[in-house]
């Protein structure tokens, strides 16, 4: 999967990609809260073993984890993954 394709897929939930800042780079990238309303939509109501691993992940902020997009030797090679 391509980001070009992650983002064409999220459209679909109105989730896009917007510019975030890390350190002093600025790749696109997604918030976090950009996703809230479509898991509240879309997902159902987890168990409270569940919501512990959640929480873990709300104490990291706000901004999703992105990491520089590079093509895989296969991708190089011409093959699709």
């Amino acid at each position: 999967m391509t980001a070009s394709r992650l983002a064409r897929m999220l459209n679909d939930f109105k989730i896009r990609p917007r510019t975030v800042r890390i350190g002093n780079q600025t790749p696109k990238g997604f918030h976090r809260n950009d996703f809230e309303e479509a898991w509240k939509r879309y997902l159902p109501a987890t168990e409270k073993a569940a919501t512990s691993a959640t929480r873990a992940t709300h104490d990291r902020g706000n901004v999703a984890a992105v990491a520089a997009v590079a093509p895989s030797q296969e991708e190089d090679a011409g093959v699709e993954v």
